[in-house]
């Protein structure tokens, strides 16, 4: 076993979650940080936000958009009623061929929210 092993040329994904009850509102922010140590470049197409309403099969997917803040990307999550639980996941894919998803074991895992009613 291993742990904690510098990989410098690793794609590193942070994101601080929606979680819980959220209010009601016209659009939910994801912001997601990602960085190429390997200075590769990223596939800008492959930079998703992959988002459904409990209960349905079929998932939606916006793409990761660059923000005024370096290593910073965006998408929003639209036309939510309120009542209803999101469940969505990131993922990201450099010119190495290196790919990484938030959560780490997405789609099998992803982060949820509900909205208030």
């Amino acid at each position: 076993r291993t742990r904690a092993v510098w990989d410098s040329e690793m794609l590193y994904m942070a994101h601080n979650a929606l979680t819980g009850n959220v209010a009601a509102q016209s659009t939910y922010k994801i912001d997601v940080t990602i960085k190429d140590y390997s200075n590769s470049g990223l596939l800008t197409d492959s930079l998703k936000l992959n988002w459904r309403v409990v209960g349905t099969e079929t998932w939606h997917e916006k793409v990761l958009e660059s923000t005024a803040t370096e290593s910073i990307y965006s998408a929003k999550i639209t036309d939510i009623t309120s009542g209803q639980t999101i469940e969505y996941y990131m993922t990201a894919t450099d010119y190495t061929g290196r790919k990484e998803s938030l959560p780490r074991s997405a789609p099998a895992a992803y982060y949820t929210f509900s909205i208030k009613p």
